[in-house]
């Protein structure tokens, strides 16, 4: 038997303008990764995309998280999550005038997507890392 492993208040591997991972996918033999995340006011997340091998989806701890699918809006306030299945086009945003908190729970080895997304350095870079992880840009 293992022992837990704890990850404090403010600990954890922060992406530079992205989210706090606080369970890389390592963790769980690449079953999930969890992310703390906070998005300004006024601010979008990334834009409409479709992961073909990863499950996402947000736990809103503080604020309302608009979330956004081709086939709609939903408001998702706190203490409320937000499920989207692989294959499901998404992308959210803040509209509000306060800050959004949530954690991010998602299948695989997403933290290692994000992480390569955020450190690329050109759109080239960019198109290779999303075509790597079997995600889609949606127009």
């Amino acid at each position: 038997m293992g022992r837990p492993i704890v990850v404090g208040p403010g600990e954890g591997t922060a992406i530079p303008f992205g989210p706090v991972i606080k369970a890389p996918s390592e963790l769980s033999g690449g079953a999930f990764t969890v992310v703390e995340g906070l998005l300004p006011p006024g601010a979008s997340g990334p834009p409409m995309h479709l992961h073909r091998s990863h499950d996402e989806s947000f736990y809103v701890i503080e604020g309302t998280l608009i979330a956004t699918t081709p086939d709609g809006e939903e408001e998702v306030d706190a203490g409320a999550y937000v499920f989207f299945p692989r294959g499901t086009a998404h992308t959210f945003t803040n509209r509000s005038d306060m800050p959004v908190r949530y954690v991010g729970i998602a299948s695989g080895g997403l933290d290692r997507f994000v992480a390569e997304l955020y450190a690329a350095k050109d759109n080239a870079e960019r198109r290779a890392v999303v075509e790597r992880y079997d995600t889609e840009l949606v127009s």
